[in-house]
């Protein structure tokens, strides 16, 4: 306490005299929360800022994934300035990626310009927020709580949602440089007026203060379900917990939605989710029980939280691979710490490869034609693909996939002849390139039931080859896996499986859109990351190869005409007029 005394007391020191805003001594915040806000102009509409939030988080996305962190840090705030509910799991993992001697150096400029963004505009309520952001946090500039709250008052009384619940944060764990105490009531009027502005994470934080102070859980649980419907992941996390601690009623039915809710939490990028998957595999909750499975998880917890300051989340993971230790750790080669951190790297390179093909496929990037395989960001998002309507007499191209609506994936496509797939309307064929017979076989059948497919042959031709893949991944509606033993010993073909795994967990996808085909020689082990990939056993295989040769033809024709009834209706093709 003596130490934060004096910090608070350095940080009132630090205030410029000429400050740029007039505040109250004590702003008399309580009664602005009594009554309606007045309408100013500085606040976007509900439905705008939506808007606004989304087309920000589409862009911080797309600098990610070309790894220009300030510019990606920018928008992500920028969407969370305007209650995007994954704005916040984006910030943490921009920080995430990079390594704090960097921070400086990639984020301290734009730290700087949104903090000096306030005296430029000091009636902005989204520039006052941003200010008050950056100086919170601290990347690469020093942190100034002192002004962190005279910018959020500010906020609050022109009736921003993002900033109520930011600053009835701070007030709970007591970082107002003392211009507030710790009181329950105000923050639970600041969250509440959070939540009726229509931020999700005003409804989480509400959740979760009824919950430390013992309030009815019905009455908790109520604004945690709020949370999740509007798309917060840290609520879906704190759901997971609470099932997997038993704390929720019945939950030994809601295992699947805890695994669920964990896999989604952590596919937003928050350490808590990763942690709540290490449970689950610690519990054989909803899956087979692995605890070395559960330390990687745990492991990667550690490193995400310690990069992005989450102190909580970090003194968990630590806690649980100490208990695991006795258990895993001693049957574990002594460089495991060395492979386990290899594994996480993987994992965030096929996440950027991913990040990267999606904002391609959005306009959001687009290749520098003097530069092939590397990607600009495009000033203004492209106008949607329109289909192509054929006029009287003019023929389709030849092909037995169905054409509606489609849209240019690949130039190159088009300079084999090809016919363009619109977005979510065909199938992904992931498979290793020793079984390619049988692939361009089950390819060919499928088509002539009329579900069109990607094939990396007839797709690509030119440019950044992982690029190209995770493009028709992120596209697609649905994928096959080609099952067999050099599947699984294929870096890339994993990759894949992974990528659409995270497709579902963020409910892009429903989980019957992947689809294992038995299409080479296999003992049927599958490695543990694929196991998560495809929960489980649970995993329903159709084994192609075993009706493959042609004295079996009427039972292979059986099985691939039941397999396209199936990806025509996930794909809402329609009935196939064969």
């Amino acid at each position: 306490r003596i130490e934060k005394d004096k910090k608070n007391k350095t940080e009132r020191s630090a205030v410029p005299a000429s400050q740029p805003l007039k505040m109250d001594a004590q702003p008399p915040i309580r009664n602005v929360l009594e009554v309606q806000f007045p309408p100013h102009a500085s606040v976007p509409r509900l439905a705008e800022q939506q808007s606004l939030g989304k087309e920000h988080f589409r862009k911080a996305e797309g600098f990610l994934a070309i790894a220009n962190f300030g510019e990606a840090l920018r928008h992500a705030v920028l969407a969370d300035a305007n209650a995007y509910p994954l704005a916040e799991p984006l910030r943490v993992t921009i920080v995430s990626a990079v390594d704090p001697p960097n921070r400086a150096a990639l984020l301290g400029p734009v730290s700087n310009q949104l903090a000096e963004g306030a005296k430029e505009n000091p009636d902005d309520a989204i520039a006052l927020y941003c200010a008050a952001y950056a100086l919170r946090t601290g990347y690469g500039i020093p942190r100034n709580h002192v002004w962190c709250v005279l910018y959020l008052e500010k906020c609050v009384r022109f009736g921003l949602a993002s900033a109520c619940s930011l600053l009835g944060n701070l007030i709970e764990k007591g970082n107002t440089a003392g211009r507030y105490t710790r009181d329950r009531d105000l923050v639970m009027a600041l969250y509440g007026k959070s939540l009726e502005l229509g931020s999700s994470t005003g409804a989480n934080n509400l959740s979760v203060l009824l919950g430390k102070l013992g309030a009815p859980r019905a009455e908790a649980r109520r604004f945690r379900e709020i949370a999740i419907s509007m798309g917060n992941a840290m609520a879906r996390a704190n759901k997971s917990a609470h099932i997997i601690s038993k704390k929720e009623e019945n939950w030994q039915k809601l295992a699947d939605v805890a695994f669920e809710g964990a896999r989604a939490s952590a596919a937003a990028g928050y350490p808590a989710g990763m942690n709540r998957v290490g449970d689950c595999y610690r519990d054989g909750l909803c899956v087979k029980k692995d605890n070395l499975q559960a330390a990687f998880w745990y492991f990667r917890a550690t490193i995400t939280s310690q990069r992005s300051g989450d102190r909580a989340a970090f003194l968990y993971s630590q806690s649980q691979l100490r208990n695991l230790a006795g258990k895993v750790l001693r049957r574990l080669p002594s460089d495991w710490e060395k492979k386990a951190r290899q594994w996480v790297d993987k994992e965030i390179i096929e996440e950027q490869q991913e990040r990267k093909a999606k904002a391609v496929a959005e306009g959001i990037l687009v290749e520098d034609i003097t530069r092939p395989g590397t990607y600009i960001p495009q000033p203004t998002p492209s106008a949607p693909p329109q289909a192509h309507v054929y006029a009287e007499g003019e023929s389709a191209p030849s092909s037995p996939a169905v054409q509606q609506g489609h849209s240019t994936m690949h130039e190159s496509a088009h300079s084999k002849g090809l016919p363009s797939l619109a977005k979510g309307k065909y199938v992904f064929l992931s498979h290793k390139s020793e079984d390619k017979p049988l692939v361009r076989r089950l390819k060919y059948d499928l088509e002539r039931y009329g579900v069109p497919c990607w094939i990396d042959e007839e797709r690509i031709t030119y440019g950044d080859w992982d690029t190209r893949i995770a493009e028709g991944i992120v596209n697609a509606g649905a994928a096959i896996f080609c099952f067999s033993d050099l599947f699984f010993d294929s870096r890339p073909c994993i990759s894949e499986l992974k990528m659409m795994r995270r497709r579902v967990d963020k409910k892009e996808l429903n989980e019957d859109a992947l689809v294992p085909v038995v299409l080479g020689k296999w003992g049927g082990n599958i490695p543990i990351e694929c196991l998560f990939a495809l929960s489980g056993d649970t995993v329903q295989r159709l084994d192609l190869l075993q009706v493959a040769a042609e004295p079996q033809k009427a039972k292979w024709e059986e099985a691939v005409a039941s397999l396209s009834s199936r990806l025509r209706f996930m794909l809402k093709l329609g009935d196939h007029m064969g």
